[in-house]
């Protein structure tokens, strides 16, 4: 039986995204939104016509991405029933409810969903025509809806999911970016604002992901429109239910609470309940031969972690520091914020992490069985990352994606402050002088800036690449990873670089997550990197970290942590920006900050920094190298 999904629509305090997507088409009436509103009778009623009503937007207002999201209206719980063939990697079968509530009185709404065939759609239980364009799904309801009114959508459908395959086998990934990149466009080629769907699609990266026997989702930033329809965007959180079946031998773990499992013969139907809201690109799922331990944190908290049947122990004994983690955070940022901690780790290696809400998602680290001291360190370093997330970036979600550093600059200093506590202020400031160097050598490095550029890379090979790789991260990789690189362009040993082109290297690199804009050379601010750069290592993450350090040394530890903890209590299960983040240091430090902020995020030369009791800069002769 082809796939279902309901969807169910209550009210609930409107997203200011929201609304403004929602003001913005109420004064139209395109032809879809006629077509579906029926005309009045002169016979019955000449005087009297139909009451006017819109279609909703087919983008929520982000400059970003402009047709991500939807508007006129606001979901508020999906409830995805969906039965999953492991070894194709499709869905054949399920049903989904979605609550929601309109914004304005309805003829059309759009939904975000990619690529599964549609088999029938109804509203309130009444058949619903649509039509597609690309990423866009556009329903036709048979009457108005009317504004402030709850409505339920099924929508049945199935297929394989357009989504991506992952190489299986030792030194296929490096696991040195904290999530997925989407695609870049050609060096030098402006992000326009993309009015076709189906073109806005070459954006995002990720989504659903097959490996051997194996199914996991990683959607960030529009990855969830490739397995069941959505309202694409972090402004439109919501609540969720997954009821997931999958055949023996095959367990599957997803979001929030396991509250039932079914035995149906020889398959299995777990359920899980996400009472918490979710943005769309944190909702997940892993499907194949898993083992789950269970444990439990402060105050009885359950924490999962799944494993893939063939991941080493000695990686699964990085893992079971998760406990301890998140009693460290908790004394940084307040309580921690969901019902269920965990992790999941798939059983290939991946080019990122993401820091799905409650579930975070890792790959096997590269390297075979044994995981070297380095290995485990950096290891630990990205289950910190993903585990901050969880107050920065999941119960608290940027409204729109230019604020990406709240995400990413917080969970980075996390890093740091994890080795603060675990380790000593001494290791803190030494990772903080790596990432201060590393941006500081940015702008000078000019052969790291040429791989930016088709025409010069030409006339360089695989060493020049690894040698601005190693310079752009501030350190060399382990010795584990250098390996898995060398085996991944049929190297036998590092003097075989020199007769691979740099293309072959980057485009190794590119496939497992890392962009090219990674490298040296593009002028981004921290606080408005584009679409291009939103995952920009340097700026993003280390100067966003950068800045935190920066405000820790305005303000002083008891108004730093006084802010970081009054952060996620009061936009909990919501959306900020970095205006709400610079009224809020405001208001618990006394201070002005406004100048250290644009410094930091809206301008491009480093500002000088105190770490370790010495003022770096970023004058390369005065700043020494590492």
């Amino acid at each position: 039986m082809p796939a279902r999904v309901r969807i169910r629509i209550r009210p609930q305090p409107l997203v200011s995204l929201l609304t403004l997507a929602a003001s913005l088409v109420a004064s139209t009436l395109p032809a879809l939104a006629r077509q579906a509103t029926p005309a009045a009778s002169p016979a019955t009623s000449p005087a009297v016509e139909a009451p006017a009503c819109a279609a909703g937007s087919s983008g929520i207002g982000d400059a970003y991405f402009p047709t991500a999201g939807n508007g006129g209206y606001n979901v508020l719980h999906y409830d995805l029933d969906l039965d999953l063939d492991v070894p194709r990697g499709a869905i054949t079968a399920g049903r989904a409810t979605i609550e929601a509530v309109a914004l304005l009185d309805l003829c059309a709404f759009n939904l975000d969903f990619r690529g599964l065939t549609v088999d029938a759609i109804t509203v309130d239980g009444r058949p619903a025509r649509s039509v597609r364009d690309g990423k866009e799904l556009t329903v036709l309801p048979g009457a108005p809806i009317p504004v402030g009114a709850d409505f339920v959508v099924e929508i049945a459908y199935q297929g394989r999911p357009d989504g991506e395959t992952v190489p299986s086998g030792p030194g296929q990934a490096l696991p040195t970016t904290p999530t997925p990149a989407p695609p870049q466009p050609a060096p030098g080629t402006p992000s326009p604002a993309r009015p076709n769907n189906e073109n806005e699609g070459a954006q995002f990266g990720g989504g659903w992901f097959t490996a051997p026997e194996t199914i996991f989702v990683a959607g960030e930033p529009g990855g969830a429109e490739t397995w069941y329809p959505v309202n694409g965007h972090p402004a439109d959180k919501a609540t969720y239910s997954l009821r997931l079946t999958v055949a023996d031998p095959y367990a599957v773990v997803a979001n929030g609470v396991l509250t039932e499992t079914i035995d149906e013969g020889s398959a299995t139907t777990s359920v899980w309940e996400s009472r918490d809201p979710i943005a769309s690109y944190l909702v997940t799922l892993h499907a194949g031969r898993l083992e789950t331990v269970e444990t439990t944190g402060l105050r009885g908290l359950p924490i999962r972690t799944a494993f893939a049947a063939n991941v080493p122990d000695d990686q699964r004994e990085v893992f079971a520091r998760l406990p301890e983690i998140l009693e460290t955070f908790e004394s940084m940022f307040g309580p921690y914020p969901f019902e269920v901690a965990g992790a999941t780790v798939v059983g290939v290696p991946l080019g990122f992490a993401l820091e799905t809400q409650t579930i975070p998602i890792f790959g096997i680290a590269p390297g075979g069985d044994r995981l070297t001291r380095a290995g485990a360190a950096q290891l630990e370093q990205i289950l910190v990352h993903e585990t901050a997330h969880q107050w920065f970036g999941d119960t608290v979600t940027p409204l729109r994606w230019q604020d990406i550093w709240l995400n990413e600059g917080f969970a980075s200093y996390a890093e740091a402050l994890w080795l603060e506590r675990s380790d000593s202020p001494r290791a803190r400031d030494r990772q903080l002088l790596r990432w201060y160097d590393a941006l500081a050598r940015r702008s000078t490095d000019r052969a790291a800036a040429s791989l930016r550029n088709p025409a010069a890379r030409a006339a360089q090979n695989a060493r020049e690449v690894l040698a601005a790789f190693e310079r752009a991260l501030g350190q060399p990789l382990p010795a584990d990873q250098r390996a898995g690189f060398l085996e991944a362009l049929g190297a036998e040993d590092a003097a075989d670089l020199d007769r691979i082109t740099a293309e072959a290297a980057l485009t190794q690199i590119e496939a497992l997550g890392v962009p090219v804009s990674f490298f040296p050379g593009a002028d981004v601010l921290t606080g408005d990197p584009g679409p291009e750069n939103l995952f920009d290592s340097g700026a993003v993450y280390q100067r966003g970290a950068l800045t935190l350090h920066a405000l820790r040394q305005e303000v002083g530890d008891d108004a730093f942590f006084a802010i970081l903890q009054a952060w996620p209590r009061r936009y909990a299960n919501g959306n900020a920006t970095t205006a709400d983040f610079v009224d809020l240091a405001e208001e618990v430090s006394g201070r002005e900050l406004s100048p250290l902020f644009d410094a930091w995020l809206f301008a491009l030369p480093l500002p000088p920094l105190a770490i370790g009791g010495e003022t770096r800069t970023a004058d390369p002769a005065a700043t020494p190298a590492p």
